[in-house]
This record gives structure tokens, C-alpha cells and sequence, in this order.
């Protein structure tokens, strides 16, 4: 049974009213596992080109909890978010999202992104929110949007629901983890080399795929 209603099941016309309450994730400075710098571009009120990040940055990424964008109402931010990109994988051209009962068929092909985010932060965090709904998937040469940003119902939900994994829309509070999922349709022979997180604001940070 769903817990919390995924934001991508609101209408295109609710949508834009709930974005102005929503966390976005405002990178201004990251790490990379094990302390290495992770490539970090610093938009000026626009997004950045994503095909930056083809085949750099690191699959395990700290993002300080300072530099998001706080919610009326929260306490200052401290702490970090951890986010592990685990696996990119191709998935079946046709998922059906059962709560709704509702079957979405790739134009190319679906391609699932599983990431683990652990929040060390201070405040409930929630994935689909904070980082899937502004994660981007490239090849170098082209860009390709969150699936479900657009969509009423989830693939993503409806693949995670597949895998045994949590839904992007849960809380996650601090100290705890979670594995979910975010899926792309991009073009049948398109070479994935590079993920990145962006950020209303138009700042963007590289994320490493799994070796």
C-alpha cells in the first residue's frame, strides 16, 4: 500500500504550484568518495549542459545538507546526504504501474538508474523529490530528463515495486538509508556514459556511473 503520494501523480496543472514547495537540490559544494573532488559546474540562473558530466565525477557523492533549498518551517539544515549511484540498467519496453493500473510504453528504451541515499542530515528527506526528480542521463552529445517528471503515474514506481525496492516518494529520516530507483526513455542505441543532479537555480553536479 502506498504511504505517501508520489509528486508525479499530480496533474500538469498542480504541478507547477506544488514545485514552489517542494525541496530542490541546490548544489554549491561536494565531495566525492574517499575525500576526491567530484566536477561541479556552477550555472547563473540557467540549467547547465549536462554532457559536462559524460564520464566524470564519482558514483558515490556527499552533497552537504546546507546547500539545499530549505522548506518553510525546517530547521537550518546540517549534516550530509549520501548518494550511491548501485546500477544502470536496461528494463522491459512496457511497465505497468499497478496502484493506478496504468501500463507506460517506452518510445525507445527504458533505462533504470538504482541509487542508495542515506540521509545524515538533520530533517526528513525524500528522494523523488530532492534528487530524482533532477537527475539527468547523457551520452555526451545528448540529454535525457527524469521519465516520470512529466507523467501522471511512476514508472519508477512501478519498477521499484518490481525489484523489492522503496518508492521514491517515501520520507526518509535521518540516520536511515533507502534504495530506489529513477528511470529514463532515451533512444535504443544510446551510449550512457554520465548522470547529473540540476538544480532549479541552474546549479549542476556530476555523478559517476558504476564502474
Amino acid at each position: 500500500m502506498r504511504k505517501t503520494q508520489p509528486f508525479s501523480s499530480f496533474s500538469p496543472i498542480v504541478r507547477p504550484a506544488l514545485l514552489g514547495m517542494l525541496i530542490s537540490l541546490t548544489v554549491i559544494s561536494a565531495c566525492g568518495n574517499g575525500g576526491s573532488s567530484v566536477d561541479l559546474f556552477t550555472g547563473q540562473g540557467k540549467k547547465e549542459d549536462s554532457t559536462k558530466c559524460a564520464n566524470r565525477g564519482e558514483a558515490v557523492t556527499s552533497i552537504s545538507a546546507e546547500n539545499m533549498q530549505q522548506m518553510m518551517g525546517d530547521p537550518e539544515y546540517t549534516g550530509e546526504l549520501v548518494l550511491e549511484i548501485l546500477s544502470v540498467e536496461e528494463l522491459p519496453s512496457i511497465l505497468t504501474d499497478p496502484y493506478i493500473d496504468q501500463t507506460f510504453e517506452a518510445k525507445g528504451q527504458f533505462v533504470g538508474v538504482r541509487y542508495r541515499l542515506t540521509n545524515n542530515a538533520n530533517v526528513e528527506v525524500q528522494p523523488v523529490t530532492q534528487i530524482g526528480n533532477h537527475l539527468e542521463i547523457t551520452d555526451g552529445n545528448q540529454i535525457w530528463a527524469d521519465s516520470d517528471r512529466l507523467r501522471f503515474g511512476s514508472v519508477a514506481d512501478a519498477w521499484a515495486d518490481e525489484k523489492g525496492d522503496s518508492q521514491g516518494a517515501e520520507m526518509v529520516g535521518p540516520g536511515f538509508s533507502i534504495v530506489t530507483w529513477t528511470v529514463f526513455d532515451t533512444p535504443l542505441q544510446a551510449e550512457l556514459s554520465g548522470l547529473s543532479v540540476q538544480s532549479e537555480t541552474g546549479k549542476m553536479l556530476c555523478l559517476g556511473l558504476p564502474k
